[in-house]
């Protein structure tokens, strides 16, 4: 029986750490703020459409940073790899290897991404009428990648963030 689970990429809200791009005109303090709001709203939207919702965090020591703002009924992860497709290599192996099925990944700056794109991905996978659906970003790299099953060498060789992506 098909279990889904949705896995939200976190880095933890750290002040010079993250929205870096925009101090300014935010402060350093403001920034880390807005990164732990949109962690928040990403991962309550990743809640409306799935029971079981994986925080995939950085770096390894913010687990307990994040449990201080983030809900109580969550997986965890550390992420693992030196960049994003092997992090996302590494947490798909993992959540498949607890026998979830599909996945839906999302990063935590999503947190206006429509609850229903996230249950349609889940719908798609589930009813085998895709093995893997993307959500493109128009400056390169996707919001979402759903999974049915692994798929090896998904996430190798991308130059993440262009349009090559």
């Amino acid at each position: 029986m098909p279990q889904p689970i949705v896995i939200v990429m976190v880095k933890a809200p750290r002040p010079g750490e993250v929205k870096t791009r925009l101090v300014p005109p935010l402060s350093e303090s403001a920034a880390a703020v807005l990164a732990a709001c949109f962690a928040r709203d990403t991962i309550l939207n990743a809640q409306r459409a799935a029971d079981d919702v994986l925080v995939a965090y950085a770096p390894a020591d913010a687990r307990s940073d994040l449990k201080a703002i983030l809900p109580s009924d969550l997986h965890w992860f550390a992420q693992a790899g030196d960049n994003l497709g092997q992090r996302l290599d590494s947490v798909a192996e993992y959540a498949f290897s607890l026998g979830f099925s599909p996945l839906v990944i999302l990063g935590a700056d999503s947190p206006t991404l429509p609850t229903s794109f996230i249950r349609e991905t889940v719908n798609v996978l589930t009813a085998g009428e895709a093995d893997v659906c993307l959500g493109p970003t128009e400056d390169g790299g996707y919001y979402l990648v759903g999974l049915h099953g692994p798929v090896p060498g998904l996430f190798q060789n991308i130059d993440w963030s262009t349009p090559s992506a």
